[in-house]
């Protein structure tokens, strides 16, 4: 009954949705991982940190060479190398940087 009430458009465009920007890829990606809302600031931060740090060009325009001077520019002039993370011992900062650089790529790829 209730559909009756509704007045018909027999002229509707279905408009396509807009792709989602990279960082919406990468929270929904997560979300759907079930991590933890720290981990996707964490995460969606150090990729905010990764396209700033290469003057805003989206990341992809960037590889392997981009991701490796990200990494060095951290483990030279931040020294987040040594860095621990307390929870896991064994991983580092840079280790936690590249998995969100992976991420990110793979999120490219997936859209």
């Amino acid at each position: 009954m209730l559909a009756a009430a509704l007045p018909r458009q027999e002229n509707a465009v279905a408009v396509p949705p807009r792709p989602l920007k990279l960082l919406d890829r990468v929270r929904w990606h997560l979300r759907v991982k079930h991590y933890s809302i720290r981990t996707e600031q964490a995460y969606l931060d150090w990729i905010r940190r990764f396209i700033l740090f290469h003057g805003k060009r989206h990341p992809e325009q960037l590889g392997e060479a981009e991701i490796a001077a990200f990494l060095s520019h951290l483990a030279i002039n931040r020294s987040v190398a040594r860095v621990k993370s307390p929870s896991r011992p064994s991983r580092t900062g840079a280790h936690a940087v590249s998995r969100t650089a992976n991420l990110a790529k793979w999120c490219l790829n997936c859209a």
